[in-house]
């Protein structure tokens, strides 16, 4: 029972100290994005919106994948052709 007991508490301070070390070593999202420059900072943030808009299409082409009986590759094809027509190259 004591073995169990002493790998139990080293167990708990290894991975305790492990995860303490990560917090103070590890700067936050903000922290980053404050040392960023700010031609940088700009960047981020126009393709921070542009994945969130192709994620809420993503997410648009799937709530139509499941509202239909099609296959999601014919969905797809679609959202493309659509897509196609609508921004040429």
């Amino acid at each position: 029972m004591a073995n169990e007991f002493k790998v139990f508490v080293y167990m708990t301070t290894i991975i305790g100290s492990g995860y303490a070390l990560m917090k103070y070593t590890v700067p936050d999202e903000e922290a980053i994005k404050k040392r960023l420059d700010p031609a940088l900072r700009k960047e981020y943030e126009a393709l921070k919106v542009l994945n969130r808009e192709r994620g809420q299409q993503f997410m648009d082409l799937m709530r139509e994948a499941a509202e239909t009986d099609k296959p999601a590759w014919e969905i797809a094809d679609e959202h493309l052709k659509r897509f196609n027509s609508t921004n040429p190259k």
